[in-house]
């Protein structure tokens, strides 16, 4: 069985926000189409954790609506879901964004509520907002410890935006492996995967927009995430 640890989706490049120490860059207006979300799941017989990451999440409601739509019509096994918004949508967005998540939880295998979670950035580089009740008022929510303290460049990855304003502590990993376990393909278990809107794959989530589409691994829409992770493992692929 082909198994995953962290399947991270970019659900969006589009963003409501410019902050100047984004990792990303630019934003983008491109969502993740139902083909890559598809093809993303394609022969995964189970992911222990889900990660909807952008861009801004609650901007592609729609996104999120195909993946439950995928997981419950593929009868997939998912264990819990992890989320990170900026909280700054307006109400009717952030209602739309609370329901999809409602029911993406409603397909979740395991429902402890310390793996499922959704926070609202709160690190000193965001500006401050006022979360929506309506997040607060689910049973995953989580509230961010040390919410808007002061700037800690320690954290902050040296890449996209940041990297143009000179701002960082850490530099990102340009070649980091897929960490696998087993010996053939069928029996396969990842680490980490990240599948970008457009579906690039890479092994590792801190990058930018433009190192992922120069520096992916492979692409779903070309190959499916056995084949480019047995590839990149030197794992044997059957004939």
């Amino acid at each position: 069985m082909f198994s995953i640890s962290s399947l991270l989706l970019e659900v969006t490049r589009r963003c409501n926000m410019s902050c100047e120490h984004c990792l990303r860059g630019d934003a983008q207006r491109l969502d993740m189409s139902r083909e890559v979300i598809d093809r993303s799941f394609k022969g995964v017989g189970y992911i222990s954790t889900l990660a909807l990451t952008g861009g801004e999440p609650s901007l592609a409601v729609p996104v999120i609506e195909a993946i439950t739509d995928t997981i419950r019509r593929k009868r997939m096994d998912v264990g819990s879901f992890w989320v990170c918004t900026n909280g700054k949508t307006k109400p009717a967005t952030a209602r739309r964004f609370a329901l999809a998540l409602l029911d993406l939880y409603s397909v979740m295998t395991d429902h402890d509520e310390d793996l499922t979670r959704l926070v609202v950035s709160g690190d000193a580089w965001h500006e401050a907002v006022e979360i929506p009740s309506v997040y607060t008022g689910l049973a995953f929510y989580r509230e961010k410890e040390g919410r808007h303290g002061p700037k800690n460049e320690e954290y902050v990855i040296i890449s996209g935006r940041a990297a143009e304003n000179g701002i960082g502590g850490r530099e990102p990993d340009d070649d980091k492996p897929f960490e696998v376990e087993g010996d053939d393909l069928d029996h396969l278990q990842v680490d980490m995967i990240y599948v970008a809107a457009n579906g690039n794959v890479l092994s590792d989530c801190n990058h930018s927009y433009k190192f992922i589409d120069t520096k992916a691994r492979g692409n779903v829409l070309r190959g499916s995430l056995q084949s480019i992770v047995a590839k990149d493992a030197k794992v044997a692929c059957p004939a």
